[in-house]
């Protein structure tokens, strides 16, 4: 993932991303190309969503889910010369594919 700001003349100092706590720890989201490693999260969604009954592998069938993760990403950041800090809301949107033979 990586954030961008809306404006211009916008200097992130620091941020994390916060997963609901089933899937990972806050992640640091790291400069100067503002990136946050989202493997851990994406391993433990991936986890969780094998356990329903519903999605359950079958070579025959590929089965998809699509769903959004509540996130939150707390920053601090400096603009026009002053130090600011925002916690925000955000809805993370995830399609997963599941089964199906790839040669077939």
């Amino acid at each position: 993932m990586e954030l961008s700001p809306a404006v211009e003349n916008v200097i992130l100092q620091s941020a994390n991303v916060h997963f609901p706590t089933e899937l990972s720890q806050p992640t640091p989201i790291r400069g100067p190309s503002n990136r946050a490693n989202l493997f851990e999260a994406a391993q433990n969604l991936k986890s969780m969503l094998a356990k329903m009954d519903d999605y359950k592998f079958d070579k025959n069938f590929l089965k998809v889910k699509r769903g959004y993760l509540p996130i939150l990403i707390n920053s601090f950041y400096v603009a026009k010369g002053a130090a600011y800090g925002d916690v925000s809301l955000y809805m993370l949107h995830f399609v997963s594919f599941l089964g199906g033979d790839p040669f077939v």
